[in-house]
């Protein structure tokens, strides 16, 4: 454990508090350190990197005469700089040496190629349980520890991490690990939650499951998005079964929710919730379609079905839009439809049985119709989740849970650009996607 480092400077001047500047690992995370300078609040605070490049720290905070910060997005092994420049006094400095990674988080991939973002956020690649931030080389600069196998994750608005832990809660953490949102199943929390979730304006959307009776006796599982505020208490709840009747429409399986809901066929297994411009776009992999729904609760048409979207329209959701393309123009048991920065929407197509593949796909409501723009191929089937997450330039990030990649694709070139592959022998966390992010040097 690294020890507290101090550094005393002393001044010439008229009596002062002793300028000091204190850093120390927290607990047992050695790529976090919390510190403190004596110094004021608007003094700058950088870090030096082995590089020569200086980083400047961020979320800074005033308190008691002194500026507390976080250090993170550091490499194991490896000695920092820490830096405050004081307006009234003396500029403070100390060093910080990181540890070895725990056995298990070091050296679990290598990277090839340039990736057009400078960090991944995915769940720990090499098996275990942790999320783990990796930098473009592959390298491990940020973890956290979970208590189960992180089956989604999100980058929030609030610059927070939030997952969803297989189907028994949801956790939220700063970079610096403060817990915020914390739900479990059974103790706060109502539902099963599943896949994916969400956060606009505060609010955090989660796709939750709860067994539904026909009036036959046929039993389903239907799917739902839940609201919750900042406190975790619900707002609103969503359900596809008021908007379906499951035994009048095809569809359904038993594969996911086989111990949770016995006997209760899946029927829409949603995958999926993005949210932009007061719509969420969802997946349903049973129903092989894509949809949006009005999310904005203060609209009279609020969580009605704006249009659907499948390669077959007599399907339970129906299509509202005629797919074409030059190449097969539909898709298959599909996962994490989003709207990249030009308007195109991209879509991990996992196939059935075949390559799974990323589509891009101009969606023209006005004209009721989805045209594929191009596709890449990962080279393998698929079958369990994957993502498709816009980088810059119109390209994607995409991640196949079966071959453990990560791979980077871009306009006009069918062959990735980059790729990270792990070194190991155990498979990915169950509901992988590996998220870009890019931070300051």
């Amino acid at each position: 454990m690294m020890r507290p480092l101090l550094v005393a400077v002393v001044g010439c001047s008229a009596p002062s508090p002793p300028a000091e500047i204190s850093c120390a690992q927290k607990g047992d995370n050695v790529l976090l350190y919390n510190c403190s300078a004596v110094a004021e609040a608007g003094d700058r605070v950088t870090l030096s990197l082995p590089t020569g490049e200086e980083r400047e720290v961020d979320d800074v905070r005033a308190e008691a005469g002194k500026l507390l910060f976080s250090l993170w997005r550091l490499h194991e092994k490896t000695s920092y700089i820490v830096r405050v420049d004081r307006a009234r006094g003396p500029s403070l400095s100390a060093t910080v040496t990181t540890d070895s990674l725990p056995e298990g988080l070091s050296n679990q991939a290598g990277a090839t190629g340039d990736l057009l973002a400078t960090h991944l956020l995915l769940p720990q690649l090499c098996g275990g349980t942790h999320i783990v931030l990796l930098d473009e080389s592959g390298r491990v600069v940020w973890y956290v520890p979970v208590d189960a196998t992180s089956f989604g994750l999100h980058y929030s608005e609030d610059d927070t991490v939030l997952a969803i832990l297989e189907d028994t809660g949801v956790r939220e953490w700063t970079w610096s690990q403060e817990r915020l949102l914390d739900l479990e199943y059974g103790v706060n929390l109502d539902f099963p939650v599943h896949h994916d979730l969400a956060r606009v304006d505060g609010e955090t959307l989660i796709l939750v499951a709860e067994p539904h009776e026909a009036p036959g006796g046929e039993k389903y599982v239907m799917d739902g998005v839940l609201i919750v505020d900042s406190d975790g208490l619900p707002v609103d709840h969503w359900r596809l079964a008021d908007r379906f009747d499951p035994a009048e429409t095809d569809g359904g399986t038993t594969a996911l929710w086989t111990e949770r809901f016995p006997d209760h066929a899946d029927w829409a297994h949603l995958n999926s919730i993005q949210v932009a411009d007061g719509e969420w776009l969802m997946s349903s992999r049973t129903q092989s379609a894509v949809f949006a729904v009005r999310g904005d609760r203060k609209a009279i048409d609020y969580g009605d079905i704006l249009w659907s979207m499948s390669p077959d329209p007599l399907a339970a959701l129906g299509s509202d839009l005629t797919l074409s393309g030059s190449e097969p123009a539909d898709f298959v048991q599909q996962h994490h439809p989003n709207v990249n920065d030009e308007g195109d929407m991209l879509l991990f197509d996992n196939r059935s049985f075949q390559n799974s593949r990323v589509s891009k796909w101009d969606v023209d409501l006005d004209a009721s119709s989805a045209t594929l723009v191009e596709s890449w191929s990962m080279d393998a089937y698929c079958p369990i989740q994957g993502s498709a997450f816009p980088v810059p330039g119109g390209g994607a990030v995409a991640t196949c849970v079966e071959t453990r990649e990560v791979r980077q694709f871009e306009p006009g070139n069918p062959a990735p650009t980059w790729v990270l592959s792990p070194d190991c022998d155990v498979q990915l966390g169950f509901g992988t996607r590996a998220i870009p992010l890019t931070f300051p040097p």
